[in-house]
């Protein structure tokens, strides 16, 4: 899922344990901040992994943040979009 709302990429931690990937300790935890500029109740990001990610023909390896996310695995977040400045085509998806 790509989403620009979100500052950095993230996967959820149930993928993470699920796929057994290994997790590093972030130097510096990130407070979640929701939507509407609550803070979320599951607290804080701590962790982080290197993922590998194939989109078609395009290949490479991504530091994502470990989070409690639950509507998709792996959000692409606006620093992957800040670095590849993908063209969307909104008339085919």
């Amino acid at each position: 899922l790509i989403d620009s709302g979100c500052a950095h990429t993230c996967i959820n931690k149930e993928t993470v344990i699920a796929l057994d990937i290994p997790v590093k300790e972030l130097e510096n935890p990130i407070e979640v901040i929701n939507v509407d500029r609550t803070k979320n109740k599951k607290g804080w990001i701590t962790d982080k992994v290197d993922i590998d990610i194939n989109l078609g023909r395009h290949k490479e390896t991504l530091e994502a943040v470990v989070s409690n996310v639950e509507s998709a695995d792996v959000f692409l977040g606006y620093d992957w979009l800040l670095k590849h400045n993908p063209e969307i085509n909104w008339d085919n998806g």
